[in-house]
């Protein structure tokens, strides 16, 4: 079973579903280019650091949990987890944004 997976898209849905509000539309897809970039300036040091770590054997990805899909040596799923993680950071710093200037 793809749990990881699972708890990634569970995790995204409302943020992703909620980003397309017209209170923060533009702030999050108003440039793509510049949130693509922002994911990638995250996440890059992030996948050379677990690619690293996996290659030595300090941790694995359980494959019960994982799709049997692997780039490199990690599951689709970890590829996937710093650019959601990324992406739920910046929607959560758009909103709250948005609220307190609006109650400023």
């Amino acid at each position: 079973m793809a749990s990881y997976l699972i708890a990634l898209l569970l995790a995204l849905a409302g943020p992703l579903l909620l980003s397309f509000h017209w209170h923060v539309r533009r702030a999050i897809w108003g440039c793509p280019k510049r949130l693509i970039l922002s994911l990638l300036v995250m996440s890059i040091p992030f996948w050379v650091w677990d690619i690293a770590v996996t290659a030595r054997g300090h941790w694995s990805f359980s494959e019960a949990h994982t799709l049997p899909l692997r780039l490199g040596l990690l599951p689709l799923e970890e590829w996937l987890f710093f650019p959601v993680v990324g992406f739920i950071a910046i929607f959560l710093w758009e909103v709250v944004g948005y609220y307190q200037r609006r109650h400023a």
